[in-house]
């Protein structure tokens, strides 16, 4: 059930609207069984795909007052993705510490990235019993399960154009420059990712004569996330000098100048680091909620009141065990030393090509023996012991947050017009904790344990009204207030540093919540046959914003000797959007013939967004994560045996990451345009062919600093993800 405006019954914590997900209950004396089994593979990479999934449900006995209801789904993707990203940051003070940003003018690194394995299972089971004791009372018990794991092998190569090393020798520009003193390194990592979320709900629903009825459900659930053992193994080649031409943002090339046939060389890259990092989030929350409502009369008006509370404890801790190892290789099974390391465990015999050929990344390393390498020989390698305990405490924190919630509100109906007008209340509890870290270069860090709390309240008054022009025609508006929490992870004050990378982020224990009052207006008008034609204008003030900012490295952070970058997110002060939206769906049967299945489907969300950054005064910015333009397009045909649709989605150009101090320092997501397409055959009266092929278009993902097609002599970031296409095949049973 997808709302648009929110009413006091909701939860207010949702500025686009509020999507409530109701699970299936059993039918009366119609058992349900449905059964869906598909295959197919990955254009790239060649992976496989299986997907199984049933349903089945049924009441018991002579009365049919008890009823169950099961499912469970299995769902595995073999995929594959390949891209290339960078950074870019100032000439001056050597795009570390000392850099002030206000002018970004050259590359600091750029990676060419290979997923050549990223296999993703999810599977899932859900329960419904019921049990109806009249016809005016029921009480009703579901559970949950879901567990997606991901794992995943990554290789990259780094084009480290200013480095740590320090020697600079030649000027570059955005465009294309040479630069010495720079870095090459290569780099695995094996990484294997399981979330579980498990969840329960019990509650009732009572209706009493005279049309009162009092709902209530209790609630419990449980997440967490698991990192067992990722495990990044890298290896640098260091003064070197590296050149690079990005004035082709759609074909960026880097290569090595001196020294002569050293790019792809293994006995050129000694061992530069290991890093293992151990991870387990757990989220625990508890909830309750209980709504009473009864019919009343106001003159002339009629409907009903209704009031409420609700309760939702959550807590969330994050438990990091990063540990970094030095470049120091002791005796080993293989007896390598740390110069002679990459040799024995590459096994290609020439460089791996991504982007269907485009691009080299250069001989890499097998993924098994790197895996039994690390395995078998733990003690070869040197624990860095600041740089352990740095990530490792520094990314360890907890965070709770405790929601009170009571509300009034009544559904009012007087000739064509309903109205639904109400107050809600909801006042927020947080706490948190973690370690903030200091490390001055390869000094052993400081730790000092941070706590904090905040309390808040906020009213949320609101009015919804429809009026009903005819039976096929509404005319509605809503003035509503509600507001978007901080997620835990960004309020925490936890440090996240990785030993040899050159961004850390920080959390921000001071952010605010977001807060926003929503004008709403939409006509709507149904056909008589399936379909409908609508459009609608919106203003929403917003304030305390959320977003991240990437900024360099002050000389007053103690965040040891690798990070030059910092990213952390912020409250803006204020902000505003508005806009229109334009939506058209119909089925055509007024055309002849088979074309009569034919239907067509279209949106269009136009935004404009305003927003002020407390670090550049007088500018306005687009509000971070909120795009201009957004819309779908589908043609579908449904008649007889035979059912298709191929459907586009776009999204516009946003900025994703502001920088405190100059446009050409912001990182924007480009516009995306994917096209889908799926189809099906009924073969029985219970049994469906159906086929499935996704991004048939090849649709990259991609990012840029700056403005390419405007960017005032500021530099850019060519960041390109790539996917091709995945088909699958299936059967469904329904009966």
């Amino acid at each position: 059930q997808v709302s648009k405006t929110l009413t006091p019954d909701m939860d207010a914590d949702a500025i686009g609207g509020n999507v409530n997900l109701v699970t299936r209950t059993a039918r009366a004396n119609k058992p349900l069984l449905n059964l869906t089994t598909a295959g197919g593979q990955n254009q790239l990479g060649g992976g496989g795909l299986l997907n199984l999934g049933f349903n089945s449900g049924m009441r018991f006995g002579t009365s049919q007052k008890f009823g169950a209801m099961l499912g469970g789904t299995y769902y595995k993707n073999d995929r594959a993705s390949q891209n290339y990203e960078g950074t870019w940051c100032a000439q001056v003070g050597n795009c570390g510490a000392g850099a002030t940003l206000a002018s970004i003018d050259a590359p600091q690194l750029w990676e060419l990235r290979d997923y050549p394995q990223v296999d993703r299972l999810r599977k899932g089971a859900n329960a419904t019993f019921d049990y109806l004791f009249d016809n005016n009372s029921k009480l009703f018990l579901r559970g949950t399960f879901n567990e997606f794991s991901d794992d995943e092998i990554r290789f990259r190569t780094r084009f480290d154009f200013f480095g740590n090393s320090g020697a600079r020798g030649f000027q570059v520009t955005p465009d294309s420059g040479i630069v010495s003193g720079a870095r090459l390194t290569r780099d695995i990592r094996l990484r294997k990712v399981t979330q579980q979320i498990y969840t329960a709900q019990f509650g009732g629903e009572h209706n009493f004569n005279g049309g009162s009825a009092i709902h209530w459900v209790v609630g419990a659930s449980l997440a967490n996330e698991n990192r067992p053992d990722v495990r990044t193994l890298s290896f640098r080649q260091s003064g070197m000098t590296l050149a690079y031409n990005f004035a082709d943002a759609d074909n960026p090339r880097a290569h090595v100048v001196a020294p002569s046939g050293s790019y792809d060389d293994p006995a050129r890259f000694p061992l530069n680091s290991l890093v293992r990092e151990v991870r387990d989030t757990k989220d625990n929350d508890l909830s309750g909620k209980l709504n009473f409502s009864r019919p009343v009369t106001f003159g002339a008006f009629s409907g009903t009141v209704k009031v409420g509370g609700s309760a939702r404890l959550k807590n969330r801790s994050n438990n990091l065990n990063q540990t970094a190892h030095t470049s120091a290789l002791g005796a080993n099974s293989n007896g390598a030393t740390a110069a002679t390391l990459y040799s024995t465990l590459v096994t290609d015999s020439q460089g791996r090509k991504i982007f269907d050929g485009e691009y080299d990344m250069g001989r890499h390393l097998n993924a098994r023996k790197v895996a039994d390498f690390i395995a078998g020989n733990v003690g070869s390698f040197t624990v860095n012991q600041a740089g352990t305990v740095t990530a490792s405490e520094g990314g360890t924190y907890s965070v709770g947050e405790d929601v009170y919630a009571g509300y009034l509100m009544a559904t009012l109906d007087v000739g064509k017009l309903t109205l639904i007008p109400g107050l809600r209340i909801e006042a927020t509890n947080t706490s948190t904790k973690a370690n903030r870290v200091s490390q001055t270069g390869s000094n052993v860090p400081v730790l000092t344990p941070l706590t904090g709390s905040t309390s808040y309240a906020n009213l949320f008054p609101g009015i919804n009204a429809t009026y009903r022009v005819d039976e096929l025609t509404n005319v509605r508006a809503a003035v509503t207030t509600s507001l978007v929490r901080p997620q835990f992870r960004d309020m925490a004050p936890y440090v996240n540093i990785v030993a040899g990378q050159p961004t850390a982020s920080i959390g921000n224990p001071a952010l605010k919540a977001t807060s926003a009052i929503a004008y709403d207006a939409m006509v709507e008008r149904y056909f008589r046959s399936v379909g409908f034609i609508s459009a609608g204008v919106f203003y929403k003030d917003i304030t305390n914003f959320i977003f991240t900012t990437s900024r360099a490295r002050l000389a007053t952070e103690d965040i040891g000797p690798d990070a030059t970058l910092v990213t952390q997110p912020q409250n803006g002060p204020a902000a505003k959007l508005y806009g229109y939206e334009l939506a058209w769906q119909q089925n055509l049967t007024f055309l002849p013939g088979l074309l009569s299945g034919l239907g067509l489907n279209a949106n269009y969300t136009y935004t404009k967004s305003e927003s002020d950054i407390p670090s550049r005064p007088g500018v306005k910015l687009q509000i971070p994560g909120q795009t201009g333009s957004a819309g779908n397009l589908g043609v579908f045909y449904d008649k007889g045996p035979v059912s298709f649709r191929v459907g586009g989605n776009y999204s516009g150009k946003f900025l994703s990451i502001v920088n405190p101090i100059t446009p050409l320092g912001d990182t924007r997501t480009r516009a995306r345009l994917q096209w889908d397409a799926s189809g099906s055959v009924q073969l029985l009266p219970k049994a469906k062919l159906f086929v499935e092929a996704i991004n048939l278009t090849n649709t990259p993902l991609r990012a840029t600093v700056a403005d390419r097609d405007n960017r005032g002599g500021g530099g850019d970031d060519p960041s390109y993800e790539f996917y091709k296409t995945w088909v699958m095949v299936g059967l469904k049973i329904e009966r």
